[in-house]
């Protein structure tokens, strides 16, 4: 996949992974092909960026709760039991502008229990016992410098996010969110595109 990727490369038999390399001066020609595979690729698409994470860092899954998120909480999942690592469910919360142009955050309380009982709802945490996980609420401008922010804080080993708003953050269609993800973020990224996608 040398610099050139078509939806034709999309309908080829994905059985459960592609990986994208994005390497030094070469950035930009394999960040279109690693942006293009995580749009149109039937199976998860890993980009793979940044220093080699150290073996206890965990995995961070960027959800909204929705009930499409299910496909990318399940991979993340099974991701952060493979690497027998914790599971940080990351709930991006819109700032809010006070009159006086600060942040007001909410009420982060509220957001862990939304965020607890989406996990509950899809009952994916009950399939990986074994999984230690935890709700964080993560303020701020914008989905991709929250996210980039929780990475860098926990110093994770990978994110896991949904494409096309439906098995993470709502509005992450290959747009700016995942484009900033995928070529700003300290740790590899998988996009997980949702189930429909996969028919």
């Amino acid at each position: 996949m040398a610099g050139c990727w078509s939806r034709s490369h999309a309908t080829l038999s994905c059985s459960s992974l592609v990986i994208a390399a994005w390497a030094g001066s070469w950035g930009f020609l394999a960040g279109s092909v690693a942006a293009q595979a995580s749009a149109h690729a039937r199976c998860p698409v890993v980009v793979v960026r940044g220093d080699t994470p150290r073996d206890d860092a965990p995995v961070v899954l960027g959800t909204d709760g929705s009930p499409g998120a299910n496909r990318a909480a399940e991979v993340a999942f099974a991701q952060a039991q493979l690497r027998d690592v914790e599971l940080i469910l990351a709930h991006h919360q819109p700032a809010r502008r006070s009159s006086a142009g600060a942040i007001a955050p909410g009420d982060p309380g509220f957001w862990a229990t939304v965020g607890d009982s989406a996990t509950s709802a899809l009952g994916v945490g009950a399939r990986y016992p074994d999984v230690k996980y935890r709700t964080e609420v993560v303020p701020g401008d914008s989905v991709a410098a929250a996210l980039i922010a929780i990475i860098r804080r926990t110093s994770a080993g990978l994110l896991v996010v949904g494409s096309r708003g439906h098995g993470g953050f709502r509005g992450l269609v290959m747009g700016s969110t995942s484009r900033n993800l995928i070529e700003h973020a300290p740790c590899p990224v998988m996009v997980v595109p949702a189930i429909h996608d996969l028919d």
